[in-house]
């Protein structure tokens, strides 16, 4: 497997990983992932394996994560990649690497998920744990990983390249989402972030088509608790 390199400062130091106020790309689609992951890997560890209707409801529930997972290497891969290439190769290399080893997991999860809904109701218990621990190691290297692209690709990046072209990939990422994909993906990304993010993002979705945006709005509304959206739209200035 590939070695996960990640950051070097102690905690004890004191140093700040990174510039927070600089421009970064992944940090909205990875709280989202953070949240998918967590929130995924909860249900697992709480999921009555004797429960038919949850062990459904779950396994549909780690299908979405395994989508978003694939989706967000499938953009990474198109869009910045080869901006990687170009400017920091080793990174680039470490990068592949890394989604290689990630996609192994996914497709280890994807199997686990197969046996869970197809094992005899006495195998499930076991067949659930084992489960749950594999997308416990999905997870922490996927943490891992999200930690080299937020505090090495991302400053290598802003290094050598002005932040409107990286603006540019950032909106033409997300303009190449079908609405479908952008619904589902705002009901993880609005619940993980800051009242701040959830109002730029909302006011920039508003610019779609009626209809496109009627669906974003209804995604929006019920991925937050009553008095969340109730704040957000009112910033908006939407009912």
């Amino acid at each position: 497997m590939t070695t996960i390199q990640l950051p070097t400062a102690n905690f004890a130091d004191g140093i700040d990983l990174v510039d927070a106020n600089a421009y970064d790309f992944y940090r909205q689609i990875h709280k989202a992932i953070r949240y998918a992951l967590f929130h995924t890997t909860l249900r697992a560890g709480s999921l009555d394996a004797a429960d038919t209707d949850a062990v459904d409801g779950f396994l549909e529930a780690q299908r979405s994560l395994l989508g978003l997972l694939h989706s967000h290497h499938h953009h990474e891969d198109l869009f910045i990649q080869p901006m990687l290439e170009e400017h920091a190769a080793g990174l680039a290399r470490v990068i592949a690497g890394q989604h290689g080893d990630v996609e192994d997991g996914m497709a280890c999860l994807a199997q686990r998920a197969d046996r869970l809904g197809t094992v005899a109701r006495p195998g499930r218990a076991a067949a659930a744990h084992n489960l749950y621990l594999d997308l416990s190691r999905v997870t922490s290297a996927y943490l891992a990983h999200q930690l080299v692209e937020e505090t090495q690709v991302m400053p290598a990046l802003r290094a050598v390249m002005p932040t409107e072209e990286l603006v540019a990939v950032d909106l033409a990422i997300r303009g190449s989402l079908p609405p479908h994909e952008m619904a589902e993906v705002i009901t993880y990304m609005l619940p993980a972030m800051d009242v701040e993010e959830r109002t730029e993002m909302l006011s920039g979705l508003a610019m779609a088509p009626p209809e496109i945006f009627a669906m974003f709005r209804a995604a929006a509304k019920a991925a937050l608790p009553a008095n969340q959206w109730a704040q957000l739209a009112q910033r908006v200035g939407i009912s």
